[in-house]
Parts: structure tokens; C-alpha cells; sequence
């Protein structure tokens, strides 16, 4: 219920209006969905994984309302994530990922939401070890893990 009264909020405030604004609201629902599909199958909370990959990339929602013009310049640039963020902080002083890990903690996200949320955003804060499929037992499936792959995915479709 919460995911779509959150996705209801969500269509209210923001009208696309250009091609890289749909695509942006397209990604955010593309995450949405394959989230709470890989949790299904994962037997993870899929409302938790849900509303994860709707507010995955919040703040770039922010940066587009609060400066049309500005945000349209980074249109411009279809690069990747690391270099979209450089030019955010370039336009409008702070990135996208700032935003949206701020109103996280303004909105009193549940943890496991903002956590897998602030760690694909800055996934550097805690590196991942390889593994060997042969001599150590699988890790387990986590939140984190099922917005990594949604939102791989997703591009992937774009």
C-alpha cells in the first residue's frame, strides 16, 4: 500500500515534459518493478524493494524542479553514472545522490531502504570482496543487491 500511495505522490509532482525527463521517471518505475520482482524471487520484502527502486534516484526529481534549465544541461550528457554526478556538481554546486540521501534521512526512510539506497550511490563506502564459487558457500541475496542488478537492467533497456 505505502509503494503506491508513494507512487501516486511521486506522478502528482512531476510531469515530464522532455524525453530525458520520461526516461528518467520510465528508469525509476523500470526499478521499481525488476526490484520487486528479484526480491520475489529471492524471497526478500517486495515492498521494501519496491519502494527502493522508486526512490532510488529521487534527488535527480529535486535537481529537475528546482532548476529546469540546469538540469536540462546535464541532458547534454550521456554519460555514465560517476560522470553524470560530476557534471550535477558542476551545474548546481551538490549531486543528486546528496539530495536524495539527505531526504532520505529527512523522510525517515526505513534502514534497510536507505542503506541499500546510500551504498549503490556511493558503492565505494564498502567494497565487495570476490568470491570463489568453488571454495566459499554463496552470500546471501541483500536489498542492496537486488537495486544493483534492477537498475543494471534497466539501462540495460534504455
Amino acid at each position: 500500500m505505502s509503494s503506491l500511495i508513494t507512487l501516486i505522490s511521486l506522478s502528482k509532482i512531476f510531469t515530464p515534459s522532455t524525453q530525458f525527463h520520461r526516461n528518467l521517471w520510465i528508469h525509476a518505475l523500470q526499478v521499481a518493478v525488476a526490484s520487486r520482482k528479484l526480491a520475489h524471487l529471492n524471497k526478500l520484502n517486495t515492498e521494501q524493494s519496491y519502494l527502493t527502486g522508486l526512490l532510488h534516484e529521487i534527488g535527480r526529481f529535486i535537481l529537475l524542479m528546482d532548476d529546469l534549465d540546469k538540469f536540462n544541461a546535464l541532458g547534454a550528457y550521456p554519460t555514465s553514472n560517476q560522470e553524470l554526478m560530476i557534471k550535477e556538481h558542476e551545474i548546481f554546486g551538490h549531486t543528486s545522490a546528496a539530495i536524495t540521501i539527505a531526504l532520505l534521512k529527512s523522510w525517515s526512510i526505513p534502514e534497510p531502504i536507505s542503506q541499500a539506497i546510500t551504498h549503490h550511490l556511493k558503492p565505494e563506502t564498502e567494497p565487495r570482496q570476490p568470491r570463489s564459487k568453488f571454495t566459499q558457500a554463496a552470500p546471501s541475496v541483500t536489498l542492496f543487491d537486488v537495486l544493483s542488478v534492477a537498475d543494471d537492467l534497466s539501462l540495460l533497456a534504455l
